[in-house]
Order: C-alpha cells, then sequence, then structure tokens
C-alpha cells in the first residue's frame, strides 16, 4: 500500500525542496528500534483507524471468505463431473 501511495504523492512531491531526503531520514527513523516511531504512528493512528473500521472490516473478510468457500466448492464440483469425460480422452 506504501507504494501505491508513494507512486502519486512523488509526482506532486518531488518539487519540495530536501523531499528525497525527508523521505530517507523518515524511512530510517522508522527502522531503529530504539526510537519506537513505527510503534507509535502504529499506536496513535493505524489503531485507532482500524479499531473505528472493526466490524466493517471484520464482515467484509467473512464475506469474502465465504466467497471463496463457495468458489472452490464449485470448482471442485465442475472439476469431478467433467473428469470422466477427459479421462476417457486419454
Amino acid at each position: 500500500s506504501f507504494s501505491l501511495i508513494e507512486c502519486f504523492s512523488d509526482t506532486i512531491l518531488f518539487w519540495f525542496p530536501f523531499y528525497y531526503e525527508m523521505k530517507l531520514a523518515l524511512m530510517i527513523a522508522l527502522q531503529i528500534p530504539s526510537l519506537n516511531l513505527a510503534a507509535q504512528l502504529y499506536k496513535a493512528y493505524v489503531q485507532p483507524f482500524l479499531k473505528s473500521r472493526e466490524g466493517s472490516i471484520d464482515k467484509f473478510v467473512d464475506d469474502a471468505s465465504k466467497n471463496v468457500l463457495k468458489a472452490t466448492k464449485e470448482g471442485v464440483t465442475q472439476a469431478i463431473q467433467q473428469a470422466p469425460g477427459v479421462l476417457a480422452n486419454l
């Protein structure tokens, strides 16, 4: 997801002075364990965002899981039904 955002933001933000230098500094700061910056940003922004949408996320995952299960069952059923004809032609 970061790459997707970065693709669009870089086309605009590269005009700002020292954009790439600041971006590099941020990426390094996020990796330094003693700063704990990544965890702080997660707790301040990402976690509240996900918590507020937890119900809709769970519903989406449940629906997607049911759709995958249904499609898998249909695919296996079709494969079993077509197997005798395919094997007879070998």
